[in-house]
């Protein structure tokens, strides 16, 4: 089977790749060249979601873990939904990710990023009322 991508923008700055067939030495430059041209400076979080995913091979084992570092750098993440069992024991073993962001479905990595983004929103605007209080911040 050959492999199918679906790419969409979920909020700015974060997008969900359904990957559905294999991730193996056919695949593996069309998903790289997927996660270049998508996975830009702009982007922060990208969810993968894995529940059509058969196979996964070290090459593209090798490109997730670049892109997380690339993402974390940035201060985002990468997530992970559905993967199958036998995907989910690779992903453990090789630590592609930490489990906490490993989740059931794309509709609980999305509620997941939601409250994050909530936290954050809610965060920066404690912060720019206290900026302006002390007189250090005006828009």
């Amino acid at each position: 089977m050959n492999l199918e991508t679906k790419v969409r923008e979920r909020w700015p700055g974060t997008i969900l790749v359904e990957v559905k067939g294999r991730l193996d030495e056919r695949t593996t430059e069309s998903f790289a060249g997927i996660l270049a041209e998508h996975v830009t400076p702009a982007i922060h979080y990208l969810t993968l979601d894995l529940s059509a995913l058969e196979y996964l091979n070290s090459v593209c084992i090798r490109q997730l873990l670049l892109c997380r570092k690339e993402l974390e750098i940035r201060g985002g993440k990468l997530l992970l939904a559905g993967p199958s069992p036998g995907i989910r024991r690779v992903i453990d073993v090789v630590n592609l990710v930490p489990a906490s962001d490993i989740f059931d479905s794309t509709a609980e990595a999305e509620a997941h990023l939601e409250k994050a983004r909530e936290a954050s929103s809610t965060t920066i605007a404690r912060c720019l009322g206290h900026a302006n209080e002390l007189g250090r911040f005006s828009p």
